[in-house]
């Protein structure tokens, strides 16, 4: 057990299940090492402790500890996970993955090389090489690049698969399911071979129209390869040659491929894909012929053999917002194969157990993993946890007691375990986690307001509801919070002068039962916003965790009006546990103090007076809150933070009445000067907070450029 004292550190130690506990001595440790922490254990007196000073080591139960070195000395390590044998342990830090197999002594990174917060769109593993993974992979800022990267022990480390750039722009894929080093990768423009597992490649340039999706090898004739996209391509040499097969113009059939797949057991039995339905050959595909789905836009197509080797298979195709049809090798009818996927799913990436061809897996646009092991008849959910992170990309591991690789538009290179998850619901995780950005100094979340939309596109003068869209993401970045997190994000709503009160609980958004970071607030009144002079602010609240915010302010006429401060009608008396804090005034002014206008002053007073919610009764002129009285701000979009500066509590006079009054003297406000809008508004410590929202700025209307999105998916 660890915990900090005014003391300093303590670790207690107990032998009998925790009947008793003794002090452990615990040297080597800083007085401020435990802020918090969290133990591990890795087996033969090794103990390891997470705290905000970096990772402590002690391999004597406790006794003695020594700070590790290197990338687990920071306060961004969040985790460690022993692995089954013991030895082994995983940690993960703000600076990526490490691994270590002598119980915590020294550690490596584990998955260096692979572009942080990459799109991996493309993998590629073979049995015969367990321990290779190639990725086809888009870094962020790359809009167009591609990178093929080989990782040789299983992902703890990736390199470039060769220098040069055949794989520019690549759009499809494929390795030899005889021979692992055997690739093929095709563009717009090219097509492009390579024999020795990628260190040397042939690049044949092409006519291509439209940019190939698919590439197929054939499993009965290496030799035989198929290409879709415009035009569609065929070699029968293992890809040293290229020739281009028939255009064929049947009724409505389309000119563009998309998606190939081959008969296992016969090379010359091929189908295309089509905007509008299925083309298939007999004869390598110099003639063609329709065989369904027509009027459906195929996006890609697989053929998967029959268990046992035989020469059965069933053929699966990807329909746009319409899942998955199957038809096999003993009829020509197609069939939905979709029973528990979301209502008009488009698969992204699909593929079959090689062990098992009735196990298929499937990720789906909008998240979402799933496996059905009846051929598709019906589908499970696999990927509880995995919250809206795209998976563009799926293969089998190998190298493992089995599961299988997903890779992510935004968060990387996942492993599914084997063990698929029984269905219900996913605990919901304490909090967010994740990487912060460096320098981050608090922990909490960012809430941002993407949009206020009036119903049915009503004016500002018109409207009387509308729906409010917000997002949360880690402090300081436009990443995710942890997948699966369930918090109650509040809205509240401003009406001119009056205090922000809680106007609605945000409902989060799911996919098929699983959470997406996305809130809503429906049917909000904003009919106060119609008239001249009034407007309505919003900002966001997340229960019981640390909230940054922006703030929304809606109205017909963007200028702030205060027309005149309130003044107690009376001293509050008794326990004070809610407040309105309203601001009174806010007053420009110069380096000299000498006021100005807002247009020119790069300074303000704020003064501000506390009194008790939902009255006009001041709090008592020696009245001290139970923590601090802090002043909050936002500029234009940006989420809040808290002014440092402490403020000055002086006492007027109001008649009889002596009440205190809160002012915080030099606020920073020159950036109002250049356009942009400064909301104030106070937060005061140990009691629930009403405040007051005062608008700053010559130009006092709200510009929301743009949506923020995720730059990094979800993380368990």
């Amino acid at each position: 057990l660890a915990r900090s004292t005014e003391d300093g550190p303590v670790i207690e130690r107990s032998q009998d299940r925790g009947d008793t506990w003794t002090k452990v001595q615990a040297r080597g440790l800083s007085r401020d090492a435990i802020s918090p922490a969290s133990l591990v254990t890795a087996g033969k007196g090794v103990v390891l402790m997470i705290t905000d000073h970096g990772v402590y080591r002690s391999a004597d139960a406790g006794n003695t500890w020594q700070a590790l070195e290197g990338a687990l000395d920071s306060a961004y390590v969040y985790s460690v996970l022993p692995l089954p044998d013991g030895s082994k342990l995983l940690a993960g830090a703000a600076y990526g993955l490490f691994a270590s197999s002598d119980r915590g002594a020294l550690w490596r990174e584990t998955g260096a090389g692979l572009p942080r917060n990459s799109a991996v769109l493309g993998l590629l593993t073979h049995p015969d090489r367990p321990e290779q993974i190639l990725a086809f992979v888009r870094a962020v800022g790359a809009a167009d690049a591609s990178l093929l990267l080989v990782s040789r022990d299983g992902g703890a480390s990736w390199l470039p698969a060769a220098p040069g750039g055949a794989w520019t722009d690549a759009t499809a894929w494929a390795m030899d399911p005889g021979n692992p080093d055997h690739l093929y990768i095709a563009g717009a423009g090219y097509v492009a071979a390579s024999k020795d597992g990628g260190v040397t490649w042939d690049r044949q340039e092409t006519t291509h129209s439209a940019p190939p999706t698919g590439i197929t090898v054939a499993p009965s004739d290496p030799n035989r390869i198929y290409v879709d996209g415009a035009p569609r391509l065929v070699s029968d040499d293992g890809g040293e040659t290229w020739r281009e097969l028939p255009f064929h113009s049947l009724e409505g059939g389309g000119e563009i491929a998309r998606g190939v797949a081959v008969d296992p057991a016969d090379a010359d039995h091929v189908w295309f894909g089509l905007q509008d339905g299925v083309l298939e050959s007999r004869d390598g595909g110099e003639t063609m012929q329709r065989a369904g789905l027509d009027g459906s836009a195929v996006r890609w197509l697989l053929a998967v053999a029959e268990a046992g080797g035989g020469k059965g298979y069933d053929l699966f195709a990807g329909i746009e917002n319409g899942g998955i049809m199957r038809r096999d090798a003993a009829g020509p009818d197609w069939q939905p194969a979709q029973a528990g996927l979301p209502p008009s799913s488009n698969i992204l990436a699909f593929a079959a157990d090689p062990q098992s061809p009735d196990l298929l897996w499937a990720t789906r646009d909008g998240g979402g993993i799933y496996a059905s092991d009846d051929s598709g008849a019906t589908w499970q959910n696999a990927g509880r946890g995995s919250g809206d992170n795209l998976g563009l990309s799926i293969a089998p591991n190998y190298g493992g007691e089995g599961g299988w690789f997903v890779g992510t538009a935004n968060a990387g290179l996942w492993l599914l375990g084997p063990e698929r998850p029984a269905a219900g619901g996913t605990p919901t995780p304490p909090g967010p986690t994740g990487t912060p950005a460096q320098g981050a100094a608090r922990s909490g979340v960012d809430a941002r307001i993407e949009v206020v939309w009036p119903h049915n596109f009503a004016t500002l003068q018109e409207a009387t509801l509308a729906n409010v869209g917000v997002r949360l993401f880690l402090p300081a970045s436009l990443e995710s919070p942890a997948c699966g997190w369930r918090p109650a994000v509040e809205l509240w709503r401003a009406v001119n002068t009056d205090p922000a009160t809680r106007a609605e609980l945000a409902e989060q958004r799911a996919v098929d039962g699983q959470p997406f970071p996305y809130w809503d607030a429906n049917d909000v009144d904003v009919s106060p916003a119609r008239s001249d002079g009034a407007k309505v602010y919003f900002l966001v609240k997340v229960d019981g965790v640390d909230t940054a915010t922006s703030v929304w302010a809606h109205g017909a006429d963007a200028r702030t009006y205060f027309p005149e401060q309130l003044v107690p009608s009376g001293i509050a008396t008794g326990a004070i546990t809610e407040v309105d804090a309203r601001i009174q005034i806010v007053w420009p002014h110069d380096e000299t103090g000498a006021g100005r206008d807002v247009s020119d002053a790069p300074l303000a007073n704020v003064a501000v007076t506390l009194f008790k919610r939902g009255t006009r009764l001041s709090a008592p002129a020696n009245w001290q809150p139970a923590g601090e009285v802090r002043l909050m701000g936002a500029w234009d979009s940006e989420v809040s933070r808290p002014f440092e500066i402490s403020p000055v509590v002086s006492t007027r006079q109001s008649g009889v009445i002596a009440y205190p009054v809160w002012e915080f003297n030099d606020v920073p406000v020159d950036r109002a000067r250049d356009g942009s809008r400064l909301y104030l508004w106070v937060e005061v410590d140990g009691v629930r907070s009403y405040p007051t929202i005062w608008a700053h700025g010559v130009d006092s209307r709200t510009y929301f450029p743009a949506k923020d999105e995720p730059v990094l998916g979800c993380l368990p």
